[in-house]
């Protein structure tokens, strides 16, 4: 007589693979988004409602349907960068124009204080080629966010901030999505996604 776990009729198992959860298939970004070095444009984002990068003498980045294209004018118009950094901004630029979406979070660190503002996107990418501060600021090129708080640098971990610190211009953190949920319900005023 066989014992338990001995039968070698195994025609009851089901050998499928799970089904991989719908969060690993499409998770939502979290971006970063540095703006400082425009200390006058971000300020104004803060107060008017939009982030804002640069590469103003490309002019509308929009025009440019890839990354190879954006190496190309970026390229032509900033010559003498090292192709690294030609390639750096070009993927940085992609992200903010191609990659970013309305509802996506993101958090804007700012270099030399002690605050990680959070917000959300709710405008399309555009060139602001009509104001004349953020041409000069070499930042017009915009999305529009709603801000939904500011946090200390505290309220992250160290891993997330290392994240957030790149220096690269715009970015994923969506590693670090969850946790920004969490500091945001922790907030009296803001309603996270």
């Amino acid at each position: 007589m066989p014992t338990p776990y001995e039968d070698d009729d195994e025609s009851w198992l089901d050998t499928r693979p799970d089904p991989i959860p719908k969060a690993v298939h499409a998770r939502e970004p979290l971006w970063v988004v540095h703006m400082s070095h425009h200390k006058i444009a971000a300020s104004r984002g803060l107060a008017e409602g939009f982030i804002c990068v640069g590469w103003v003498e490309a002019g509308d980045l929009s025009r440019f349907p890839g990354q190879e294209q954006l190496k190309s004018a970026f390229d032509k118009h900033y010559p003498g960068q090292d192709p690294r950094t030609i390639a750096n901004w070009a993927g940085d630029a992609r992200r903010f124009v191609m990659k970013m979406d309305r509802g996506h979070l993101f958090v804007f660190p700012v270099k030399g204080k002690d605050e990680i503002h959070i917000g959300e996107i709710t405008g399309d990418y555009r060139f602001a080629g009509e104001d004349p501060e953020l041409i000069a600021g070499d930042s017009a090129s915009v999305r529009s966010v709603k801000w939904l708080g500011m946090v200390k640098r505290s309220a992250f971990t160290k891993a997330a901030l290392l994240c957030f610190d790149s220096e690269h211009t715009v970015h994923s953190g969506t590693d670090y999505r969850s946790d920004v949920l969490q500091v945001l319900a922790s907030l009296p005023t803001a309603s996270p996604q």
